[in-house]
């Protein structure tokens, strides 16, 4: 340690937190762990998504234009191409947006989602043990082995014959221009290379897709997803979020993303907001511990990580283990003399007090099962375009059943289910509520079959499948919570959903309320219970016709749809935060999440029976559209932040979402142009399901927008 060299990190970063729903804290028992930032400390309501740091000057563009991925393994595009404008005349005054013009690319998402476990056996394994690629039995949990997918789907060779794909954190970009360069992956180095949450988000995305068109591509893809947010599935339902690649072939940006190494310190000093970069903990020599130093008269300079792991493993960084005995890593942090930048000797004896990484129920653990919910969609659909599943179709239907069953019976074990916050409810809600549609009332397809016996398969009872009343019950418990918490008001803030009324936080990154209070509501109303889903759809009606248009403004067209671009970011203590105040960015999940609710809440009203069904339906899929036209160029910057349409130089129109906008004081915007695993999922699911509305209902693709 002693003997460190200190290494110039040449990567200026943004706005950086993590994977990142949650994060563990030490007085708290896993099990009662709600995964929720507490938003009524110092936390700031802006950081409570990950945007990808913003590159430097780096000479490496890991992204070779145009051979990203052989077109024969990528999704079908839902829109076909080239691209014929619509005859409509547009004045100095307005600009024309057109979905034609940007249809759905899969050609940056292949690229930043590679293949990390080969049927060869390369990347991750399904051994267990200590080595590059295994499993690790610890802090009293264990893993599944091939004996037991063997005695789960009846063919463990099918299952390590699959690709395991993952969605890299950030993607950056390379040599200061990504329409020359691309970008290249981008590790975070104390949190690690890739997670379930973005994954998971990815799965969401793709078999959205493959139920627009029964794309065979889809398919693959979404299965090789699927396989890696199995992978981080414990014996006992637990879900871990991060894990490390193989940083010499994934991460060559610089000599500290190379490394198999990874910083903790971070986390402790600076609550895992802050980055090692120029920015320090408020001491302008430094934070407490010395990680990063800034040397009289110099830059900032970064000292390298320090604690060794594995190629291809699992990030297991418990602050407690599964009976809640204390297993925190106590570590040795390296200290630098703040006036050379030399080092100077050892912090002995830190602990970690703060995981994104660890057992318990967490936000990720809420979206890989919302993914695995999806799954059996994807399945019932696979069905109807095969005509009957294939035998390698059954192991993946059993790889999925068991999988669900697994997180669902340890989602039902946690005290905390019935308080959730209004973020992560509304995740339970939607996964639930799709995976009884999927079971029992789905207008799409016949009823799901199931492949799996009722105890699974196995003598565990954690492998049995739970009875749907069981659920239901669970479910209604958790609609009438969120309801709960929507704020009755005569003014702007009528319909929001807070966690406490009287301090007033809202953030415009996550929030699913409408999407899942929809997709309960559709759910109900296919199963004639005309009460419960009158109720749910009542309240996502008043979100979506209230705060929710507020702070979007996508049924205002007086204006020409010019006012939707203004748009509320955050709410901090009753006070709203427009997209022009600093520090308050506009990301692509402040976009996907009411993109998504208002199509869900257009299939509602389709099936709710009501006279004015088909009336509404149209309304939220014409305001569904206005929200998303901020993708297209509809936004502050005036930028399409889908790099959807095809341009002169190597990189445009190659499918990649751009993380966010920024808001400066001077009145001007600046777009982040990284383009990270949160917004590529986030941005193309949502695109994905603009694109096959337009197609199902023959929507108008385009809008005159006033300046």
């Amino acid at each position: 340690m002693r003997n460190i060299k200190i290494l110039a990190l040449a990567v200026s970063l943004s706005l950086v937190t993590s994977c990142k729903d949650a994060v563990q804290r030490p007085d708290l028992a896993p099990n009662n762990d709600s995964g929720n930032v507490d938003r009524g400390d110092s936390v700031d309501p802006s950081t409570e998504n990950r945007v990808s740091p913003i590159s430097g000057s780096s000479p490496i563009a890991a992204q070779p234009p145009g051979t990203s991925q052989a077109a024969s393994t990528q999704p079908t595009a839902v829109q076909p191409v080239p691209y014929a404008p619509p005859t409509v005349t547009v004045d100095d005054k307005h600009f024309l947006v057109d979905y034609a013009a940007f249809p759905v690319n899969f050609e940056h998402l292949m690229w930043m989602s590679p293949v990390v476990r080969t049927s060869a056996g390369e990347g991750f394994n399904f051994k267990i043990g200590t080595a590059s690629g295994n499993r690790t039995d610890m802090n009293n949990v264990s893993w599944p082995d091939s004996a037991y997918y063997q005695t789960i789907t009846g063919s463990f060779s099918t299952v390590a014959s699959w690709d395991m794909r993952v969605f890299i954190l950030y993607n950056t970009v390379a040599a200061g221009d990504w329409k020359k360069s691309g970008w290249q992956h981008y590790q975070d180095m104390a949190e690690g290379s890739t997670c379930v949450d973005d994954t998971a988000r990815g799965a969401i995305a793709i078999i959205d897709q493959y139920l627009a068109t029964g794309d065979e591509n889809s398919y693959k893809y979404a299965r090789s997803l699927l396989n890696f947010l199995g992978y981080m599935v414990t014996n006992q339902g637990n879900v871990y979020n991060f894990a490390w690649l193989d940083a010499s072939k994934h991460f060559t940006s610089n000599d500290i993303q190379k490394q198999d190494k990874h910083y903790l310190a971070r986390f402790d000093t600076n609550k895992r907001w802050r980055y090692p970069d120029s920015r320090d903990a408020g001491n302008p020599q430094g934070d407490p511990d010395g990680l990063i130093i800034r040397p009289t008269s110099t830059s900032a300079i970064s000292a390298p990580p320090y604690r060794s792991h594995p190629k291809y493993s699992i990030f297991m960084n418990d602050l407690r283990d599964a009976v809640g005995h204390d297993v925190a890593t106590v570590y040795d942090v390296p200290l630098f003399d703040r006036i050379t930048g030399e080092p100077s000797g050892l912090k002995t004896g830190v602990k970690t007090v703060i995981s994104t990484s660890h057992q318990g129920y967490n936000a990720w653990s809420a979206r890989n099962l919302w993914a695995f919910a999806k799954a059996f969609s994807l399945i019932q659909k696979r069905a109807a375009v095969t005509k009957t599943l294939s035998a390698e179709d059954t192991v993946l239907a059993k790889f999925i059943e068991n999988h669900f069953n697994r997180m669902l019976h340890f989602a039902l074990t946690q005290s905390n289910l019935g308080s959730l916050d209004v973020k992560q409810n509304s995740v339970m809600i939607a996964a639930l509520s799709e995976y009884l549609r999927a079971i029992q009332t789905s207008k799409e397809f016949p009823a799901y079959t199931f492949q799996l016996p009722v105890d699974g398969g196995t003598p565990n009872t954690v492998d049995d499948r739970v009875n749907p009343d069981t659920i239901n019950s669970v479910l209604s418990s958790m609609v009438s919570h969120l309801i709960a918490s929507q704020y009755h008001s005569d003014d702007w803030r009528n319909g929001i959903y807070v966690d406490n009324a009287n301090d007033g936080h809202w953030s415009a990154w996550g929030e699913l309320e409408i999407y899942a209070l929809s997709t309960y509501a559709q759910y109900r109303f296919e199963a004639g219970d005309k009460t419960a889903a009158t109720t749910a759809l009542a309240s996502a009606t008043l979100a979506a016709d209230g705060f929710f248009n507020q702070a979007y403004h996508y049924k205002s067209s007086a204006n020409e749809y010019a006012g939707s671009r203004d748009r509320i970011t955050a709410v901090t203590n009753w006070n709203a935060r427009y997209h022009n105040t600093p520090g308050y960015p506009q990301l692509e999940f402040g976009q996907s999440n009411i993109t998504a609710g208002l199509w869900r809440l257009a299939q509602a009203y389709e099936v709710s029976g009501r006279t004015d069904a088909v009336t509404k339906r149209n309304e939220y899929l014409q305001n569904m559209l206005t929200v998303g036209s901020w993708y297209l160029g509809n936004n502050t910057a005036m930028t399409p932040m889908y790099n959807g349409r095809k341009g002169s130089s190597p990189y445009e129109g190659n499918g990649a979402f751009l993380d966010a906008i920024d808001g400066h004081t001077d009145g001007t915007y600046s777009v982040n142009p990284s383009s990270g695993g949160e917004a590529n999922a986030e941005g193309m699911r949502a695109m994905v399901l603009i694109q096959s509305a337009i197609k199902k209902y023959g929507l108008q693709s385009w809008l005159l927008i006033r300046k």
